[in-house]
């Protein structure tokens, strides 16, 4: 049987600007270590594959083949002169070195800041079992107990080897915020590309503590220890930016990944507070996603109010063209929103929510009409 993953993200553009495009793949893992890539993604486009291993492709439908079994993130970005989208998935190879097929994965249970990690491994025992939990720290066997030093986030991986010399890695991401006797500040950023400028990237900080102090890691070898820095890339591509937040006794971490790419070198990050935007992205946030998704007659969107205020929900084709619209009064708190679809012709779709004023985007959600 054929096995297939398929992501779909959308960028929107500025209203009535240029027309939207969208990233999607699928694979097929059947000759596992050796993945078909299939692009279908907005035609006509340049487009750049990572692979994940530190290989790339701007091949249209590529072919890749893994050396090393392991969990990968793979990302496929199409652009042209006015459009730039994103999309990326996570795919496990379990065949390659060593011949064999074996898999790996853990659970663990918490007593913040100690944790308990547990493997599950499938091939040809006995198993070996090695860990990094991410910190600096390591194990071997397939239970191990760890705790750790200071408040943040770790990726924690474990490694199995079978007899055959098959070997798989899982890595997973947790919290620790019990050091200390507990979590006093958090680290929290997140980033969109500019509408008008995709070689900018707006990064808005919403961090929580008093009398932080701020540590950037853009991910390409430079840092800033301002609060809200601007860092230029030499060059385009993905990167891990990470923040560091400390007031002397709790320390937290935040990472995630940007990527700009663009027929040109470089791109600029700008980092503002939060409510420095048109829209305080605080007052207004989704609760849970659209539901269902593919819709049928009608769409459930629930959102988040900090105050009262009026809403325009839009939809969108993939043209940026716009189907319909209502207007919402939301109260402080929970709205549970309804918004017909039967109209609607099967297809991708996008629902902009916008605030009172209507001068900026506040969310925008993907949706699929069966």
């Amino acid at each position: 049987m054929k096995k297939f993953a398929s992501f779909v993200l959308f960028l929107t553009m500025a209203i009535g600007a240029s027309a939207q495009c969208i990233a999607d793949f699928n694979y097929n893992s059947n000759n596992d270590p050796t993945i078909d890539f299939n692009n279908n993604s907005t035609p006509n486009m340049y487009y750049y594959w990572d692979f994940g291993d530190g290989n790339t492709s701007s091949i249209q439908d590529p072919t890749h083949t893994y050396a090393s079994n392991g969990t990968y993130l793979v990302c496929l970005v199409a652009t042209d002169s006015f459009c730039t989208a994103t999309t990326c998935d996570t795919l496990v190879i379990t065949n390659a070195g060593g011949g064999g097929n074996c898999s790996v994965s853990y659970s663990y249970t918490s007593n913040d800041p100690t944790f308990t990690f547990t493997a599950n491994g499938t091939g040809v025992p006995p198993f070996t079992y090695s860990w990094d939990f991410g910190d600096g720290g390591s194990g071997v066997g397939q239970v191990n107990t760890h705790t750790y030093t200071a408040n943040g986030a770790y990726t924690t991986c474990v490694t199995l080897t079978d007899a055959n010399g098959c070997s798989s890695t899982y890595c997973d991401s947790l919290g620790a915020v019990g050091v200390g006797g507990g979590q006093n500040c958090q680290a929290y950023f997140y980033s969109f590309i500019d509408s008008i400028n995709p070689a900018t990237i707006w990064v808005v900080d919403q961090s929580q503590g008093t009398n932080l102090s701020y540590f950037w890691d853009f991910g390409d070898g430079n840092t800033s220890n301002q609060q809200y820095p601007t860092h230029t890339y030499a060059q385009f591509g993905s990167y891990l930016l990470c923040l560091t937040v400390t007031d002397g006794q709790c320390t937290s971490t935040y990472c995630d990944s940007i990527a700009v790419y663009q027929r040109s070198n470089g791109f600029t990050l700008n980092i503002i507070p939060s409510g420095a935007l048109g829209v305080d992205e605080n007052t207004l946030e989704m609760v849970n996603n659209i539901y269902p998704n593919p819709v049928a007659n009608e769409a459930n969107l629930t959102l988040a109010a900090s105050t009262a205020m009026q809403v325009d929900v839009m939809i969108y084709n993939v043209t940026g063209q716009m189907l319909a619209k209502t207007q919402h009064q939301l109260i402080n708190g929970t709205n549970q929103l309804v918004i017909p679809t039967s109209n609607l012709e099967s297809g991708a779709y996008l629902i902009n929510v916008l605030d009172q004023t209507g001068t900026s985007t506040a969310i925008t959600i993907p949706f699929i009409k069966r």
